[in-house]
């Protein structure tokens, strides 16, 4: 790919960051971020920066994306995601009891098509992190699908309760990517990574179209039948 044009449209330039973590999610986590407020980043050689907006660059990618795609072409995107996290950290206690997520509740009346919306949010973040990162995974199908609003038929979430810091401390963030690939080929059968907010984790899980393995349990996509979304425990 072209490093100079947007990964999405494949037109215009890349000049527009992405935040890694979403800045309504770290304000939903952690309530207003400021001066007086800060929370603290750690990412690479960087341990225990302050950082005292959502908005900070410290939070954001290399530009791989253009302002278009980044914004109005995946607001809905964008905006479906938001309001699922809003629900799933406000009500999270009941939730990580139950084990259970139902749509309806969320997406009143909508259920099918916000859950596209949703899982395209992520289909959004996994494809920069193959653009960004370099990753051998073709990003086409990733394309085809934001720019048609269509999911993806490879793309499945794992909603998980993670109870990862007995200290009961705040986290939130990605992990690294890990691929399973057959051997010798350098190319991933399927790949893995968490996006986290304090307890409440996605781990995102992508399959090449060849892979012909078992699922990981809990996996959900808006292709499936259901309107519920159980939580796995880890």
């Amino acid at each position: 790919m072209n490093r100079n044009l947007c990964w999405i449209c494949e037109e215009s330039p890349a000049d527009s960051k992405e935040h890694i973590v979403k800045a309504s999610d770290l304000r939903a986590l952690y309530g207003r971020i400021s001066r007086e407020m800060p929370v603290y980043f750690h990412g690479g050689s960087k341990k225990n920066v302050p950082v005292r907006s959502a908005k900070s660059n410290h939070f954001k990618t290399a530009p791989v994306i253009c302002k278009h795609c980044n914004n109005s072409g995946t607001a809905s995107h964008d905006e479906a995601w938001a309001k699922f996290a809003r629900y799933a950290l406000s009500n999270w206690k009941s939730i990580s009891e139950n084990r259970k997520i139902k749509m309806q509740r969320v997406f009143p009346g909508s259920t099918r098509k916000h859950g596209v919306l949703m899982q395209l949010y992520f289909c959004k973040l996994f494809g920069r992190r193959i653009a960004d990162e370099g990753i051998p995974i073709d990003l086409a199908q990733f394309r085809q699908s934001i720019l048609n609003n269509e999911p993806h038929p490879g793309l499945f979430l794992v909603f998980t309760n993670s109870r990862i810091d007995p200290r009961g401390l705040g986290y939130s963030g990605v992990s690294e990517i890990h691929a399973l690939e057959k051997q010798g080929s350098g190319k991933p059968l399927c790949a893995t990574w968490y996006y986290s907010l304090g307890e409440f984790c996605v781990q995102l899980m992508w399959y090449h179209p060849t892979f012909n393995g078992r699922l990981l349990p809990y996996s959900w996509s808006p292709m499936q039948k259901g309107k519920v979304i159980n939580i796995r425990t880890r």
